[in-house]
């Protein structure tokens, strides 16, 4: 059997092939956009495990670099509170000494009061100078005085610590977060 010349087809012969040759060609179409959408799934998911893969190991260094700096930080503020702590025992005990010296002192002798009870602020009248402290400022004062003194320096010293603690804080998140930057950021 031959193959019959496209000009010897009849009319609905002609149209018949028309419409299988686009058929084909359709189908043929269809079928490599499918393809190639499959291979653009398949790439897609491939990427999105991989960026998955990358942000997971991301994530664990810096959860691993986050754990070490929070050791290092822990460390840093326990410093600070052992260094406060020994200056608090400092303080405690020049406060304990300037109280047990002003306890210690003798009582205002009666020869240094006036006749009136006023209290005498001329060095001359008693035999040394501390008990012209006792003349000037009560016992009980002094021992106020060396009281308050000592919780200033116990707030001061706080003070210190705190400051101490934050400054050393905010340097090492500081230095933490310029080291983690995405490289996109710097």
């Amino acid at each position: 059997m031959e193959i019959p010349v496209w000009s010897e087809m009849k009319a609905g012969i002609k149209l018949a092939v028309v419409f299988a040759v686009i058929t084909i060609l359709v189908s043929a179409g269809i079928t490599a956009k499918m393809w190639h959408n499959a291979k653009i799934n398949a790439a897609v998911k491939q990427a999105t495990t991989s960026m998955q893969l990358d942000y997971a190991k991301e994530y664990i260094k810096l959860q691993e670099r986050s754990d070490e700096q929070e050791v290092k930080l822990k460390g840093q503020i326990d410093q600070i509170i052992k260094d406060k702590n020994e200056k608090l025992k400092v303080a405690n005990s020049k406060y304990n000494a300037l109280s047990s010296w002003v306890n210690g002192l003798p009582k205002q002798p009666p020869s240094s009061t006036g006749s009136s009870g006023q209290v005498s602020s001329n060095p001359r009248d008693s035999e040394d100078g501390s008990k012209d402290v006792i003349g000037v400022i009560r016992r009980q004062d002094a021992s106020d005085l060396a009281k308050y003194a000592s919780d200033a320096e116990e707030v001061r010293l706080g003070l210190l610590a705190c400051y101490a603690q934050y400054d050393s804080v905010k340097t090492t998140l500081d230095k933490f977060k310029e080291e983690n930057k995405p490289a996109s950021l710097k």
